[in-house]
């Protein structure tokens, strides 16, 4: 079996030629913006979500903050009072 090159530039004017007679119509158009917008949904929820993720574990920190200071304030222990 014997292998046939083609010219690079017999390849290229053919591509070029099919790009010229591709078109867009109002279909495939209407397709795209379709799966543009379903793919931005997903991602806008799941953007929401990761933001409402870290607002929980936000709000969990400070509540561990507050507990920890309340705890500092009612020690009676001179090292943890020390402010050197």
């Amino acid at each position: 079996m014997r292998c046939k090159s083609i010219r690079k530039g017999e390849v290229q004017g053919a591509f070029e030629s099919l790009l010229r007679e591709m078109t867009l119509t109002p279909q495939l158009l209407a397709i795209a913006k379709a799966m543009l917008r379903d793919i931005w949904d997903v991602r806008l929820s799941q953007a929401s979500l990761g933001a409402a993720r870290l607002d929980g574990q936000s709000a969990a920190i400070d509540a561990r903050k507050a507990q920890f200071v309340e705890r500092l304030v009612a020690t009676d222990n001179p090292t943890l009072i020390a402010t050197d």
